[in-house]
């Protein structure tokens, strides 16, 4: 038997269906439209680091070049004409590791002539080798090679986060860990610091996490923080092909 149904109520079914109809239209434009619009952003941020990354290295060598061997010149020259100054030889250590370290912090030396694992190790011997601080540096690639790009990102990571570590938590113990998988890429630094504050790494408008930040979104990964008074793992994640 057929139910029978008034004008009204037709008129309502069909308000419902064109209702749902535009819904579900608006939906997969605004998706559409998020899409693009990470994209667009993405696009951005690798066109901003990608300049940035071309000054800093060209600072960078500019900066060893020429003020490096200006240095060890006074140095020498004040050891053979005045004696041994103890006063004035810290001065220079301290000038010459502070070129040092802000050279490594520029223009990472043997990343693109070697490798990933080269250019963390040189970063961690020449700018943290006096400083009292064990390192715990592994490496597990099984064979796989990081394009110069990806390698410079996950560099730039490693060196923010084991100097958020250093500076901010005063750290006496720090593993760094790369590895591998069938689909991914895992970076990992750990520390015996005093901890941080997870939302700082998700709100912070410093410098230092926002770069992190962008990297990471460049590479298509993902970030996993867990912190107490006891230390901070930091584990990212990203894609092999972003990398390889």
């Amino acid at each position: 038997m057929q139910i029978p149904s008034s004008p009204v109520a037709q008129v309502v079914l069909n308000a419902v269906i064109l209702v749902l109809l535009f819904s579900g239209l608006l939906f997969a434009l605004m998706t559409v439209f998020q899409r693009k619009i990470r994209l667009k952003q993405k696009e951005l941020y690798e066109a901003m680091i990608g300049n940035l990354e071309a000054e800093q290295m060209k600072i960078g060598r500019d900066l060893h070049d020429q003020t490096s061997p200006f240095l060890s010149a006074i140095r020498h020259h004040l050891d053979t004409h005045t004696g041994h100054d103890e006063t004035l030889n810290q001065l220079l250590e301290s000038s010459l590791f502070g070129i040092r370290s802000a050279y490594h912090n520029l223009s990472p030396p043997g990343l693109l002539d070697n490798s990933l694992e080269f250019a963390v190790r040189h970063l961690v011997t020449n700018v943290y080798g006096n400083s009292g601080i064990t390192f715990n540096i592994s490496f597990r690639l099984g064979g796989m090679t990081i394009h110069d790009q990806g390698g410079l990102h996950l560099y730039r990571i490693i060196a923010e986060l084991t100097g958020n570590a250093v500076k901010y938590a005063n750290a006496t113990a720090i593993t760094v860990e790369v590895e591998a998988g069938p689909k991914s890429v895992t970076v990992l630094v750990q520390d015996n610091g005093t901890g941080m504050d997870v939302s700082v790494a998700v709100y912070s408008t410093g410098l230092g996490w926002q770069s992190i930040n962008n990297r990471i979104q460049i590479l298509n990964g993902n970030k996993t923080i867990v912190s107490d008074r006891s230390g901070t793992k930091i584990a990212i994640e990203v894609p092999r092909t972003s990398v390889s």
